[in-house]
């Protein structure tokens, strides 16, 4: 029997026929095809979906199914709002011109699955000392902080996130949790090295401090997309660049339950940008990171192969700005191997 209830408010711009979608939640289909003929900016359709979904973040995405544009019109699906067990839940609001705006939004759940029987006697207790600030033995949950520019929200909107997710879980056969939301973890179109001043640093900090306990205390590996736009700032140094990641790292670590590097590892995940000749030195500070030990990170060179096309757009063909739904899906599968391991570097 389903216990929880997810509410979406939806309308169109209307052409021609109703505007369809269908819904996953963490990658897994909720029913079937729905449609709105509600008319956006005067009322919304109510699309209700029930399931039974455990504590932490979970992934919606929308796939509008027929979105159609001529010299006539614009169809267009928007989503108003969302509410969760009769709680509205925030940044629930996508406008949904095309297949680049944003599709996906997040939902916390705050309470357990019930059991399905007793659970067993505790055992005896032992002379172990607990840890002081949390579970960080690797024998529970991992998280899995996704964060950067308009390629980090492309990897995270077109499922690549949940498909590493679910390759993870059942590779590793622990709960993941994903902490990644537009506008919180991930800002399109900035430079990370503005990030301290231009807001989006704090945000990303309320937003990891605003997690459950039970959440931000489990062992967290970032996949770190930045590079797009901070490579075509000339003359970018690296010296510069590893100051500012060791400075957000340490506030991101602080906030995750007061952990250490010991079970917050980085995977530095450079993106292939046709733009900008800052890159090397980018690298060069991505290297150096991931020499020191006492910083704790790696680099994962598979969104960078010849494999993904970045033919996402808005350019037209390969090696464009973007990874498309493909190169998303390709890089969330290639992943899983290089979190893997640094998970058991911290189990």
């Amino acid at each position: 029997m389903a216990t929880d209830t997810l509410v979406l408010k939806v309308s169109e711009s209307v052409y021609g026929a109703a505007a369809q979608f269908t819904v996953t939640v963490d990658g897994k289909p909720v029913g079937g095809t729905y449609q709105t003929t509600a008319i956006h900016g005067w009322k919304s359709d109510t699309v209700t979906l029930s399931g039974d979904w455990d504590k932490g973040n979970h992934i919606v995405s929308i796939n509008y199914l027929n979105d159609f544009k001529d010299v006539g019109g614009d169809r267009n699906l928007f989503l108003d709002s969302a509410t969760y067990d009769g709680v509205a839940v925030p940044n629930a609001k996508l406008n949904m011109w095309s297949k680049y705006d944003p599709h996906t939004f997040t939902f916390t759940d705050t309470t357990a699955l019930a059991p399905a029987a007793p659970a067993p006697a505790p055992p005896p207790p032992t002379a172990t000392v607990p840890d002081p600030i949390g579970d960080h033995d690797g024998t529970t949950d991992l998280n899995i902080l996704v964060r950067g520019q308009s390629n980090a929200f492309a990897f995270f909107n077109y499922g690549g996130a949940a498909v590493l997710q679910q390759d993870l879980q059942n590779a590793l056969h622990v709960k993941v949790n994903l902490i990644a939301a537009d506008q919180q973890t991930l800002f399109s179109a900035t430079k990370f090295m503005d990030w301290d001043t231009g807001g989006q640093q704090q945000k990303l900090i309320n937003y990891v401090t605003g997690q459950p306990v039970d959440i931000k205390n489990n062992e967290t590996i970032t996949i770190w997309m930045h590079n797009e736009y901070d490579q075509q700032t000339a003359g970018l140094l690296t010296a510069d660049w590893v100051k500012e990641v060791r400075t957000d790292a340490s506030l991101v670590r602080d906030a995750l339950d007061h952990q250490t590097a010991n079970s917050t590892p980085y995977l530095f995940v450079p993106i292939r940008f046709p733009y900008g000749s800052s890159f090397p030195a980018i690298k060069d500070g991505m290297t150096q990171l991931s020499s020191d030990s006492s910083f704790h990170a790696v680099i994962s060179n598979d969104a960078y192969g010849s494999n993904i096309l970045m033919n996402g757009g808005p350019e037209s063909g390969n090696n464009a700005s973007h990874m498309s739904w493909n190169d998303a899906q390709t890089i969330g599968h290639a992943l899983t191997d290089d979190v893997a391991a640094l998970y058991h570097s911290i189990a």
